[in-house]
């Protein structure tokens, strides 16, 4: 059985509750005020549509063997938008945003569309609440929220249609390699506060979960536009139905432009005796990208869909801040895939994220750096409902890998001793229940292990109190991890010019015992642990945090990243950052949100 819920005047209406009686299953309107139920044996079924304080009973609505029943329903009722407003990413499941157990908002559309002219999508979340948008250059930003953000950060998943798009073994983004237009999203949403117990590593401060828009019609778009610094782009998109339930969209297009980047070899642009000098200029003084997509999409009247996508992204010229400095990349490639397919009641999905990267300079060495890495996952979840309705239970379990490779064209690894891979696997579950039509409790906890970090258990309990419809009291515990990612473990680069170191070792020959052998190179153990979060809802932004961290490494350098921080490694012909050694890094904190 599928239908829809409407206005008079043709007007979706998402988020209304469709409860079917015998044997009480229920669906939650989408966005375009859809609904499905599956395998129902023949008979008449009676339909209750409830939203907020307004209900609709639909009798006798007959199901004959064989064959799909649709259901039209026009409802009257005087609504307001926020009661209609449908989110996923705070409980991997529709709902509306008033009933969501975690602050949850939704990037305004008219602003994903003037941003995407520019292709700067962090932009159009700067006016979310509790956000933080820090720019270095024209394609490179780094977004967080609720504070502890910094210009190398991975406090904060993103997910295109339930894909990671984070540069393997690193966690950040590469803002200049999406390959469809920002204008194609659908929904943006961002989840505030600790997410681990849906979402697993890296939902340390948030999530921001992307949508795209479903290939169901005819349509297309070409779009040009430059400006400031003598900016160039074009984005295309066609989608087409192909008959029998086959979708199809197609998408392409192209940016180039100056950056802010210059040349620091002589002096430096600003804060003389404070910014570090480079030992290279860049060698590329514009940015350029190019991409391109393909999505088929497959889906019946029962509620069956399928997905199979993919893609790739080019990007020449970029420049990023990293733990060594500036770094530009000359020729990045990032290829994509993703295959879902699912129902109602259950949903299976696998992708893959590449990057594969040429002659990465960090501009304070000068040296040839490459990247040939992956992220391949999969994910199975289902969810229903229990006690007539009223209790909902999702859970889910995942598992993925991911490769490092830094190997040059002659085979030589220029980041890594060695290739280096990591598995990981998750278990999560949920259940929310409507102990009235007031007042929801929701339970959730995730347990997750990798090959880079201990298991780590992550628990989330909310209540949710509505004393009016368009007014929720949230008060909720949640528990996040942040565990090192690969480059923390494994990195090993220049980090400046070599130097000649010769003649510290000719001085520490007598106190060495003539070896000499102890300024080699090491094994690098890497950090062990993660971050915690604690955090409740009601009120203003509030957050108290206390750090714990091991001792200082045997040679600082100040002019890294906090996050990226490393030892140089001592060796004389080659100096490059090497990982403190064995280190637990907590944070707790309370913090409340409204």
């Amino acid at each position: 059985m599928s239908g829809t819920i409407a206005r008079p005047d043709g007007t979706p209406v998402a988020g209304v509750a469709v409860l079917l009686s015998e044997p009480d299953l229920l669906a939650i309107s989408d966005r375009d005020g859809e609904f499905f139920f599956s395998d129902l044996g023949p008979g008449p079924y009676r339909l209750m549509f409830t939203l907020g304080p307004h209900s609709e009973v639909v009798d006798d609505v007959a199901v004959v063997a064989g064959q799909d029943r649709e259901v039209e329903v026009v409802v009257e009722w005087p609504l307001n938008v926020a009661e209609t407003v449908i989110v996923e990413g705070a409980s991997r499941r529709p709902e509306r945003i008033v009933e969501a157990p975690a602050a949850v908002s939704l990037a305004d559309a008219v602003e994903v569309e003037l941003q995407a002219v520019a292709g700067q999508l962090p932009r159009a979340l700067v006016r979310a609440p509790g956000a933080e948008v820090v720019q270095a250059d024209v394609y490179d930003f780094s977004f967080n929220t609720r504070g502890f953000n910094d210009m190398v950060n991975r406090r904060v998943l993103m997910t295109i249609d339930g894909r990671d798009p984070s540069l393997p073994g690193v966690g950040t983004q590469e803002w200049a390699s999406f390959s469809f237009p920002f204008d194609d999203i659908e929904a943006l949403e961002i989840v505030r506060g600790a997410g681990s117990a849906l979402y697993g590593r890296g939902a340390y401060n948030g999530v921001v979960s992307m949508t795209t828009r479903q290939p169901r019609s005819n349509t297309g778009m070409v779009r040009m536009g430059g400006g400031e610094l003598s900016t160039f782009r074009t984005d295309g998109l066609i989608s087409r139905d192909l008959g029998d339930g086959w979708f199809l969209k197609l998408t392409a297009g192209g940016s180039g432009g100056d950056d802010f980047t210059v040349s620091r070899t002589d002096s430096v642009e600003y804060a003389p005796g404070q910014l570090p000098m480079d030992a290279v200029a860049p060698p590329l003084d514009r940015v350029k990208s190019l991409y391109g997509g393909v999505r088929l999409d497959r889906t019946t009247s029962g509620g069956h869909s399928m997905t199979i996508e993919g893609g790739a992204a080019s990007v020449e010229g970029a420049t990023t801040m990293t733990g060594l400095g500036r770094v530009q990349q000359t020729d990045s490639l990032r290829p994509w895939g993703r295959f879902n397919m699912g129902t109602e009641r259950w949903n299976l999905m696998a992708f893959y994220t590449g990057q594969d990267s040429n002659d990465i300079v960090p501009l304070s060495s000068g040296a040839r750096l490459f990247w040939n890495t992956y992220n391949i996952a999969t994910e199975l979840q289902g969810n229903t409902t229990v006690a007539g309705g009223r209790g909902r239970l999702v859970g889910g379990v995942s598992a993925g890998r991911e490769r490092l490779d830094s190997a040059d064209r002659d085979g030589v690894q220029t980041q890594l001793a060695q290739p280096q891979t990591a598995s990981r696997v998750g278990v999560f579950g949920q259940i929310d229940y409507d102990f009235s039509r007031q007042l929801k409790g929701v339970a959730t906890v995730r347990w997750d292990y990798s090959t880079v970090f201990d298991p780590r258990i992550s628990p989330r309990v909310a209540l949710v109190y509505s004393p009016h419809p368009l007014h929720t009291l949230r008060a909720s515990f949640n528990e996040a991890f942040l565990g090192p990612s690969m480059v923390q473990q494994f990195l090993l680069v220049p980090a400046a010019s070599p130097i000649d170191l010769s003649g510290i070792e000719e001085a520490l020959q007598p106190v060495l015992g003539g070896g000499g052998g102890a300024l080699g190179p090491r094994q690098n153990p890497g950090p062990r642990g993660g971050q915690r979060e604690s955090g409740g809802g009601a009120g203003p932004d509030l957050r108290v945090g206390l750090s714990r961290g091991p001792g200082t490494p045997l040679v600082r350098e100040s002019d890294l990243l906090p996050e990226s921080a490393q030892r140089l490694h001592d060796q004389p012909t080659s100096p490059g950052w090497h990982q403190p050694g064995a280190a637990e890094s907590r944070l707790r904190g309370l913090c409340a949100a409204r």
